[in-house]
């Protein structure tokens, strides 16, 4: 033990009289290990986790399939019985629908997320409440009291945690609901709902048409049922449904998938790659920290080749350079693990909605213990490199010679280290520029709004106050008066979605001139005339809505040139009547075309859309407010926003307040948030290589300066040795390069994906990476380079 703590004393005195050395090397290798535990721990909380119920693996999401387009979409609530009631070797079909609810407080009002089920929701999952009960048979039914089972976190903020808490009540949506359970606190659900709460179905409901697709499902398998075996009996009983109701179901069909991989797909796909893009960052950092061992074992040869000469063994020379290696790592895992810490809150306080499960994601033992298991590979891997190039014969060189020269082998291995790690800079940094070039191309592209200066909110009414159609048109036109009095909104309108965010269609809507041309998908709005000015829709032909429209819930419509282009190619669409089939025996008439909206994001095509007067097929109650200010922040309107509809019904929160501008990067979703991370790991991974290039080529200068100062002595010109050195760091350079760009070629379908409209190998962006690859090499290249030109031939000379 005291042999240990003396050879720890002496190992940190060794550190300690180097200390830019050491600050280098921990930094560095911080840094890798920080990005890398960061990144750790966004996988760990997310994907390697199982999902929180039994069995994760029996759990599938049942969805309706629409074969032509191949887009999919949730149940309707016949089908969604049929298939319950028909069904083999599936235990439990569960119903559900996400949403959120208004919550009175004694503060203030507040939303809340929730999830409306079917009453066999907590057995489908097989998880029940810490307290309390869940839900009965026959309590998902219209006159069944009204009951709500709530979240562990609401349990603690609004209760204190109290064992009591059963019996209380809520006051949800402006009426009472009866708390019977408490949720574990490791329960999760899509959606992360506060509140779970049994459908309320009527007869209306549950024989409502097989077109009214709005019902999510999964289902737990019965133990040793597959997800192919389940599909292929839900298939089953469709052929049954599809004979019952061809008219609903025509090109439909019903899918099982893994839940977890239907949740978890897309983003496993995307962190896997960014974990692999971080280990390439922390591999460039162990490179450089290996070359700079590598130089601290060329200074210290003549040190090294007396210990050997009076007797030291091969093997306790390399024990030294693995104790220094892994105290070094182990001391840059204690900061990285603090950088992780504060990268980790960054990520998802900037990309937390882009994430499923946060709320599990943290710096938990086994990602601090991933850290450290890290820093100790780290450390063995970058001491190895100088240990295992002692050579006897070349320490009693060192001896002969004085230590003056340096190995050509070691050199070399330096030079191809560096080689590496700008191969390693490029791949990276050319996946950064796939995805920046993508992203700028979708920050250009025409998204058929204009969200500078805009804002949206939403307000839900509640049924038992607003039952009322007139009370509820009322709120909505007093609102818009309001909120359009504010000084600085430009203006105001109500749709009942938010532009770019998903839709609500009709699957097919056909043309009144020719039967053969209908559109798909059609998405259907309701809106004020302020919504088209507000979103900056632009008006292509006809009229806007007006307000009498509105009063009136006039038979009209406006509709997307999308629309119109595909049901009336020959144009004329303004008079045209559209039939729904709804009950409309003389249709709506096309009173105005508006621009196209990409609906489901700025990287999806514009969808045909229609527009009804608001109120005309009833007056929703959950509307979206779009604002517009003349100039400046739009969210700086908000505190008058949330006076003016608390003047109107103080019981009402205004929620999903944002700007248009982030609904635009929300829109880009996973893309946004791969672009930001490649970039940052790429442009570190450039530096890294930078630094690596600068600290080979001084250490190439510093055991040259003799011969440097001879060459100028005989008439090299400062010229000729700055190109020598700076060609010697371009010589560095160009294996890496074309190792680099021929891996990002090979590696650029990784990120197809997440492209748009740029080509996984694009040529102009490989050049572009290849040029500032370059471009920074040249900078790593001048300092040692100028060093050497000004090299003193005279005083070389007498030191010779």
């Amino acid at each position: 033990m005291k042999a240990l703590a003396r050879q720890a004393r002496i190992l940190f005195r060794s550190l300690a009289r180097r200390p830019g050395y050491t600050l280098t090397a921990m930094l560095t290798l911080a840094v890798g290990i920080g990005a890398s535990t960061s990144i750790f721990s966004i996988v760990d909380g997310t994907l390697l986790r199982p999902l929180p119920y039994p069995q994760p693996e029996r759990l599938v999401r049942v969805w309706d399939d629409y074969v032509p387009t191949g887009g999919n979409g949730p149940n309707s609530v016949p089908d969604y019985l049929e298939l319950r009631r028909s069904a083999k070797g599936i235990e439990a079909l569960v119903g559900y629908s996400p949403g959120s609810v208004n919550l009175a407080t004694e503060e203030a009002p507040e939303r809340a997320r929730s999830v409306s089920v079917t009453a066999n929701f907590f057995n489908g999952l097989g998880v029940q409440p810490i307290l309390g009960r869940g839900f009965r048979d026959g309590e998902d039914r219209e006159g069944a009291a009204r009951i709500v089972v709530i979240s562990h976190r609401l349990w603690q903020e609004r209760f204190g945690g109290r064992p009591d808490v059963l019996g209380h009540t809520l006051q949800i949506d402006a009426e009472p609901y009866t708390i019977v359970g408490v949720l574990p606190a490791s329960f999760w659900f899509p959606g992360d709902p506060e509140l779970v709460m049994p459908f309320a179905w009527n007869q209306h409901t549950l024989t409502q048409g097989s077109d009214s697709r709005w019902l999510w499902a999964f289902a737990r398998l019965a133990p040793g049922v597959t997800p192919p075996a389940a599909q292929a009996d839900l298939r089953r009983v469709w052929t049954g449904i599809l004979a019952e109701h061809p008219d609903k179901n025509q090109d439909w069909t019903v899918r099982a998938e893994d839940f977890g991989e239907v949740l978890f797909g897309r983003t496993r796909r995307l962190l896997w790659l960014l974990a692999g893009a971080v280990l390439l960052v922390l591999v460039i950092g162990c490179v450089n920290v290996a070359n700079l061992m590598l130089v601290r074992g060329e200074r210290r040869r003549r040190e090294l080749a007396l210990r050997t000469a009076v007797g030291a063994v091969r093997w306790r020379i390399i024990v030294g350079f693995l104790s220094e290696s892994v105290a070094l790592a182990l001391a840059a895992s204690l900061l990285g693990v603090g950088l992780a810490w504060g990268a980790t809150r960054l990520l998802l306080s900037l990309f937390g909605g882009t994430l499923p499960r946060t709320d599990a994601v943290g710096l938990n033992p086994v990602v601090v213990l991933f850290a450290v298991g890290l820093a100790l590979l780290t450390g063995i891997a970058v001491g190895l490199v100088p240990a295992l190039r002692l050579d006897a014969r070349r320490l009693y060189d060192a001896l002969r010679e004085g230590g003056r020269t340096v190995s050509g082998a070691r050199s070399r291995l330096q030079r191809i280290l560096v080689a590496g790690e700008v191969a390693l800079g490029v791949l990276l940094a050319a996946g950064a520029g796939l995805l920046l070039n993508s992203f700028w191309r979708l920050s250009h592209v025409d998204t058929g709004i204009q969200p500078a200066h805009a804002m949206a909110f939403h307000v839900s009414l509640p049924s038992a106050a607003y039952g009322d159609v007139n009370a509820t048109r009322q709120f909505f036109t007093s609102a818009v008066a309001s909120i359009g009095a504010i000084p600085g909104v430009q203006d105001v309108g109500i749709s009942n979605l938010v532009p770019l965010m998903g839709g609500r269609n009709i699957t097919t809507l056909a043309s009144p001139d020719d039967p053969e041309l209908e559109a798909k998908f059609v998405e259907i709005r309701q809106a004020t005339p302020g919504f088209f000015p507000a979103a900056g829709i632009p008006l292509v032909a006809g009229r806007a809505l007006t307000d009498d429209d509105v009063r009136r819930g006039a038979p009209v419509v406006v509709i997307s040139d999308v629309l119109a282009r595909t049901l009336f190619p020959k144009g004329g669409a303004v008079g045209k009547r559209l039939r729904l089939g709804w009950g409309d025996p003389d249709g709506y008439e096309i009173v105005g075309v508006v621009g196209g909206v990409r609906e489901f994001g700025v990287a999806n095509a514009k969808r045909p859309a229609m527009y009804w007067p608001y109120s005309t097929m009833g007056a929703e109650r959950d509307m979206t407010f779009l604002v517009r200010t003349a100039r400046g922040d739009p969210l700086a309107v908000v505190p008058a926003i949330r006076r003016a509809i608390a003047e109107i019904d103080p019981s009402l929160p205004v929620y999903g307040v944002t700007s248009m501008d982030d609904v635009v990067l929300q829109s880009i979703g996973p893309r946004w948030f791969a672009t930001a991370l490649f970039t940052a790991f790429g442009i570190l991974a450039l530096l890294l290589a930078a630094l690596g290039i600068f600290g080979v080529l001084a250490f190439i200068v510093e055991q040259r300066t003799h011969e440097v100062g001879i060459r100028v002595a005989l008439g090299a010109t400062r010229g000729g040795v700055t190109r020598l050195v700076v060609g010697q760091g371009m010589r560095l350079v160009a294996l890496g390069l074309i190792v680099g760009v021929a891996g990002a070629v090979l590696a650029s379908r990784l990120v197809a994906s997440l492209l748009y409209q740029v080509r996984p190998a694009d040529p102009l962006t490989l050049a572009a990476v290849a040029v500032v690859a370059l471009l920074t090499a040249l900078a790593a290249s001048y300092l040692p380079a100028r060093r050497a030109a000004m090299v003193e031939p005279m005083r070389v000379l007498r030191e010779e």
